[in-house]
């Protein structure tokens, strides 16, 4: 146990390295049909835009002020992708982008 001004302490030096998915964020966009039905594809890349915001600021109320984020590679080379709709064809990802 450490006391508050050390947990103070390590919560705003520490470094938060924070990673966004596609496979998350837009994938299950295209893959869920309930979501297609409630959002535009802009839509719901501002849902998911504002709520990572949200947990930016979260953090940083709480005392967080390293953050690192980061990203995955391009969708169409992700595991998900390639297994939901092959990797012959990259038709689909025109509606991604």
């Amino acid at each position: 146990m450490v006391g508050m001004s050390r947990a103070e302490y390590i919560i705003s030096n520490a470094l938060y390295i924070i990673r966004t998915r596609a496979n998350d964020n837009v994938l299950s966009y295209f893959i869920s049909p309930l979501l297609q039905e409630k959002y535009t594809i802009s839509q719901y890349q501002q849902l998911i835009r504002d709520t990572q915001f949200g947990y930016l600021k979260d953090m940083y109320d709480v005392g967080a002020r390293n953050v690192l984020i980061t990203s995955t590679p391009p969708i169409g080379c992700l595991p998900a992708a390639v297994s939901s709709y092959g990797y012959k064809t990259r038709d689909w990802l025109q509606r991604a982008r």
